[in-house]
């Protein structure tokens, strides 16, 4: 993982670090608070690879909790992603799309896939 998968990471797990239940960001806050390194649209490749990283050691898709701000879910990306990790079909998206943020704020280990990306100083 490179740089921006790291910061994109550490974005992600401190919200789920200071408030589990609030953790929620747009595609394009979460591009902001990496300096528009990559455009909201562009960090769809990054929170990919941390999802199928979070997902092959043991851990739900940790992109559920970067939404679109009209539709307040995931893009696209996510349920493609999802469907080829899982090989479930996709009924409702709503459904699944609240299904993974459920597993994502009550998964008590985010410490150990910090690690796993070299990341020490979050918890």
């Amino acid at each position: 993982m490179d740089y921006l998968h790291i910061a994109i990471a550490e974005i992600l797990l401190k919200l789920l670090r200071d408030d589990p239940k609030k953790a929620l960001i747009t595609y394009s806050v979460l591009a902001d608070q990496i300096d528009n390194l990559v455009t909201p649209l562009n960090t769809s490749t990054y929170l990919g690879d941390l999802s199928t990283w979070a997902y092959e050691n043991g851990a739900p898709m940790i992109s559920a909790m970067v939404i679109n701000q009209k539709q307040l879910q995931p893009g696209n990306g996510f349920f493609i992603l999802y469907h080829d990790l899982t090989g479930k079909n996709i009924g409702d998206k709503e459904a699944v799309f609240r299904s993974e943020l459920k597993k994502v704020k009550e998964y008590g280990q985010w410490d150990k896939f910090a690690l796993s990306l070299g990341i020490t100083d979050i918890f």
